[in-house]
């Protein structure tokens, strides 16, 4: 799901707010064989340029589709896309001076199941994500979202820079 502007911050239990990571937005796949598999929105298959979110995607069960972000951050842990895209041109190789992080939004498929259908709100399956990497590693995270903190989460954000 796309992010929507607001005139204003505002707190709802209708909405989910999360930090807005300035990443590539992909799905990684991880099919029922085991192989780890990331693509963009135009479908471009990026896996070798990233074997950090590789090794670390191999915890997430075979048959599972997940939605996410690519982030690289500055020095100071920032989100930082110039950094991506230069990463991304620089490919594999890169990886020491400039590595990557996997930040998961949402499961649509779990150990080959649906986890998207209109009973399973996004909350329980973004846990079922979270859980099912079984802890974060340098490579994968996952998004942490409120629906209580926008206000504050702006604000905190605001002074990050």
């Amino acid at each position: 799901m796309q992010a929507a502007s607001a005139e204003a911050p505002f707190s709802s239990a209708e909405y989910l707010f999360e930090v807005k990571w300035d990443g590539l937005r992909c799905m990684l796949v991880r099919d029922q064989a085991g192989d780890v598999h990331l693509k963009d929105r135009g479908l471009h298959d990026i896996t070798a340029d990233v074997p950090e979110v590789v090794a670390a995607a191999k915890r997430v069960p075979p048959g599972s589709v997940i939605d996410g972000e690519l982030v690289a951050t500055d020095m100071e842990g920032r989100p930082d896309y110039p950094r991506l895209r230069q990463r991304l041109a620089g490919g594999a190789r890169m990886r020491n001076e400039i590595p990557t992080a996997y930040l998961a939004f949402d499961a649509l498929y779990l150990e080959g199941r649906p986890a998207a259908t209109s009973s399973s709100p996004t909350t329980s399956r973004r846990t079922a994500s979270s859980c099912s990497r079984r802890a974060s590693s340098a490579g994968s995270r996952a998004s942490s979202p409120s629906t209580d903190r926008a206000p504050t989460c702006l604000a905190s954000a605001a002074r990050s820079g």
